[in-house]
């Protein structure tokens, strides 16, 4: 199923020219390489559900695809323990756009979302 899914995915993403990709709820890990989703026009950044503190369940996990043509790069947000990616992308000389992409499983505490919320 998964290779079934994973070409249907990859055709689609080849077939527009999105500039910007954000996927929640990837189910991907270590094993499966980016390139089995995205072309080569594409920078992935992931965070895989076996890269953070809830590795002993299956789903979850973010992704962004940002075209290579754009300026961006991971940022570290320290302090928080959440399947989120934060990207900083340059729009222009003096402007930047802070892409954030998170996943809150549904049996996520009131505190994960505080925690979240309570950056800006």
């Amino acid at each position: 199923m998964f290779v079934v899914k994973t070409v249907e995915f990859f055709s689609s993403v080849a077939s527009v020219e999105y500039d910007v990709i954000c996927v929640t709820e990837t189910w991907l890990c270590e094993d499966i390489d980016s390139w089995h989703l995205f072309d080569d026009r594409y920078l992935v950044y992931r965070k895989d559900r076996g890269s953070s503190s809830n590795s002993s369940r299956r789903g979850g996990g973010v992704l962004v695809a940002i075209k290579k043509c754009l300026s961006s790069r991971k940022l570290d947000v320290p302090g928080l323990d959440l399947e989120a990616i934060w990207i900083s992308v340059k729009l222009n000389y003096s402007k930047n756009m802070l892409l954030c992409v998170v996943y809150f499983p549904p049996s996520s505490h009131v505190d994960k979302y505080v925690q979240f919320f309570l950056l800006f």
